[in-house]
């Protein structure tokens, strides 16, 4: 589902559709090696984290989208888990639908949008992830979507936002190709308070509408 590689490390880290970690040294391209990486998780945050019943119980309504990120300066790596509400009504709310003659709740004029995040780190010298808890993320801001994550220092880069995500649409066609809805869940998540801002596009459901193509993260050369 998502892969990054670590100057730290020197290794691919990557995270499978079921949760499986691996980690490739692809110094040899004549002999890759591969190395399965078996860790141990805070059983009170993994897979899901909350801060209330409310919370979960709304996270468990969710589609989940793993990433892995890394920071550019240290080679830190992290999960961040995505919580996507698939239907949502114009107040931001969970709507049931009914998916007889409809394939998505998007076919029917809910859009999908991101609610929270998750996040642990890697911790080699434990062989564990680390639930990071309290609101931090180390003052890094996450840049997360279709490409590969990333995280810079906020702290050098003074117009970011310290321990939030700043992240783009994950989704895109065929998944959304007949809705009207599609490209649009982007904005900035704030680890600490546990609120989303706008990042460049509303992020209120009103003001919902489709992007094509869907944005992604770019960093410019320093060349």
């Amino acid at each position: 589902m998502s892969f990054v590689y670590s100057t730290k490390h020197k290794l691919f880290f990557c995270v499978t559709q079921f949760g499986h970690f691996e980690a490739w040294d692809l110094r040899n391209p004549d002999s890759p090696m591969l190395t399965p990486i078996d860790l141990s998780v805070d059983e009170e945050n993994y897979p899901i984290a909350s801060r209330s019943k409310e919370e979960l119980e709304l996270k468990k309504l969710c589609r989940t989208v793993k990433f892995l990120v890394v920071d550019q300066k240290s080679g830190d790596v992290f999960l961040a888990r995505r919580f996507i509400l698939e239907q949502v009504d114009t107040n931001g709310s969970y709507v049931e639908v009914n998916y007889e003659n409809s394939v998505t709740g998007c076919d029917l004029g809910y859009p999908y949008k991101t609610i929270g995040f998750d996040v642990h780190k890697y911790d080699e010298d434990n062989r564990a992830l680390r639930y990071m808890d309290g609101g931090s993320l180390d003052g890094l801001a996450f840049f997360i979507g279709l490409n590969h994550g990333f995280a810079l220092p906020a702290a050098e880069f003074p117009e970011l936002k310290p321990n939030s995500i700043y992240y783009t649409d994950v989704l895109s066609p065929p998944e959304w190709i007949d809705c009207i809805y599609g490209g649009h869940d982007l904005g900035i998540f704030s680890y600490q308070e546990g609120t989303i801002s706008p990042c460049f596009f509303p992020c209120d459901v009103k003001s919902i509408t489709r992007i094509m193509p869907v944005p992604t993260w770019f960093t410019p050369s320093r060349e």
